[in-house]
């Protein structure tokens, strides 16, 4: 269209609509699979990842301390 000059502005539209809701679709995938995980390191009896340390790694349910870092990190067990 840009070669051609001549933008049809419907079109557009109507693909930005359908990647939207790919988009959305997508998002929805993205939550699904991280329950998923979450599920399964449940049963397989691992800790809950419960936040991200500044220093990126992953911070599990009661860590006062994190393990690569050594940064104290607040309550993660709800007391």
């Amino acid at each position: 269209m840009s070669r051609n000059a001549g933008f049809d502005e419907e079109r557009i539209k109507s693909k930005c609509a359908a990647i939207e809701g790919l988009d959305f679709k997508i998002a929805e995938c993205e939550e699904e699979l991280r329950r998923v995980h979450e599920k399964a390191q449940e049963v397989l009896g691992k800790p809950k990842i419960v936040s991200v340390c500044a220093c990126g790694t992953e911070i599990s349910e009661g860590t006062k301390f994190c393990g690569k870092c050594g940064i104290k990190v607040t309550d993660t067990d709800g007391s």
